[in-house]
């Protein structure tokens, strides 16, 4: 093999690399921005129970759209407490926001449960039922 095919190598090598490391840590500095941003509308949350969420089944008069043969999970659950810009996550990142009357969200929800309480606002149409509700 000769020298000059080795060095012509070992440059676009060193280069592709230099490219590669500036890429993952570009990735990575976005990642650790959405996932601040997201801690800071998560703390706007409170842990919901299942009553709060039957409370908004029975207020709102809802029928549930899909029916689990488990219990809720409540880690999953929140209750809004104040106005947010929500961070869409998806798949098993994602959780479910039970938003009182007066509370304003923005921002897309991705996969995100918003259940509002206010008829007049759009809720998820994914609506849970568990065994011990």
């Amino acid at each position: 093999m000769n020298n000059t095919i080795r060095e012509f190598h070992k440059k676009t090598v060193e280069r592709e690399n230099k490219e590669w490391e500036a890429r993952i840590k570009k990735n990575d500095d976005e990642y650790l921005e959405s996932k601040k941003s997201s801690l800071v509308w998560k703390s706007t949350l409170l842990d919901a129970s299942k009553d709060d969420y039957v409370k908004w089944l029975n207020d709102l008069s809802v029928v549930p759209t899909h029916h689990y043969g488990y219990d809720m999970h409540t880690e999953y659950w929140f209750i809004a407490t104040e106005n947010f810009t929500i961070t869409p996550l998806y798949g098993s990142s994602s959780i479910n926001i039970i938003v009182p009357i007066g509370i304003d969200v923005e921002g897309e929800s991705g996969h995100n449960g918003l259940y509002f309480f206010d008829k007049e606002k759009k809720s998820s149409d994914w609506i849970p039922f568990y065994n011990n509700l």
